[in-house]
């Protein structure tokens, strides 16, 4: 169903620690509890990938205390931001799947990879997303994880944050059990 591979490289420059993630494709089920009046259009992964800076960096970079992973790619896409949305596709009997994933980062520091999972509704404006859901953050995250416990800079980090789960064999575990959207009725 899926694996970790953790690989330790050294570079001239020192050590470097590199990681790849492989996520095998599954079918992602939605359960929408308190409402029969929407359908889920589409659904996203956010995949986001940040490291610290070191004192030099920020003061290079604005001050930023982090950045984009070292070597962050998708399906052996370079990804030149800190975050990617890939969008889960729809096969031909409706089902929603998450596509296979081949996550891969580097970083002489401490790097945080998170993933979120959210949806978009047919015919309802983004803007009142926050209004449909009982918990509004599920309006910006349905199910959560990241490699490390918390970010330890301010950033908004509250999509990776709501329904949070401790490893990745849980949120795998969740998507395959099916996801509980918790609507207003």
């Amino acid at each position: 169903m899926y694996k970790i591979i953790v690989l330790v490289v050294l570079l001239t420059s020192g050590a470097s620690f590199a990681k790849e993630l492989t996520l095998d494709s599954t079918t992602v089920n939605f359960n929408i509890i308190g409402s029969s009046r929407f359908t889920i259009e589409k659904a996203f992964m956010k995949i986001r990938c940040i490291r610290t800076t070191s004192l030099w960096e920020q003061l290079n970079n604005g001050l930023k205390s982090y950045t984009k992973c070292d070597g962050f790619k998708i399906n052996e896409q370079d990804i030149y931001i800190d975050t990617q949305r890939i969008e889960l596709i729809r096969s031909g009997d409706g089902n929603i799947k998450l596509p296979s994933l081949n996550i891969k980062y580097s970083s002489r520091r401490k790097a945080y990879l998170c993933l979120a999972l959210s949806v978009k509704f047919d015919n309802v404006p983004t803007y009142s997303y926050p209004n449909l859901y009982k918990n509004r953050n599920d309006a910006f995250s349905l199910l959560s994880f990241c490699t490390r416990d918390k970010f330890p800079f301010s950033i908004n980090d509250y999509v990776y944050n709501n329904r949070r789960v401790d490893n990745l064999v849980e949120f795998l575990d969740t998507i395959d059990r099916g996801v509980d959207l918790f609507l207003k009725p």
